[in-house]
């Protein structure tokens, strides 16, 4: 698999969303005691990683993305997850972000 100028500035910009999502996390206090220390995302080294986890279908991506950032050790995926977990995420995901201090259409 090669990867292109292109597929790099694509991942830089989604890294600047990644960045404002832990953000969010971090300022709404849904994570105590976060255990990394550097959350400044674009500032990141960029490491390609192969055979890993692949979506199944075409609408996951994004959800295999957060879970990725959830799971990952900074060397590798502190347990491994399928595309069922990734259907049952999706269920939990929905529910965190509708009940977060962020949501201001909430009430």
């Amino acid at each position: 698999m090669d990867t292109t100028e292109d597929d790099l500035k694509e991942l830089k910009f989604l890294m600047k969303g990644i960045r404002k999502c832990v953000r969010l996390v971090l300022d709404d206090k849904i994570v105590e005691n976060p255990l990394w220390d550097d959350y400044n995302v674009q500032a990141w080294k960029i490491r390609i990683r192969y055979n890993l986890p692949n979506k199944k279908d075409r609408t996951s991506s994004g959800l295999y993305s957060i879970k990725f950032m959830e799971l990952w050790t900074g060397d590798s995926l502190s347990k491994q997850f399928y595309q069922e977990d990734i259907d049952s995420y999706r269920r939990k995901l929905a529910a965190i972000l509708y009940m977060s201090p962020s949501n201001k259409l909430r009430n």
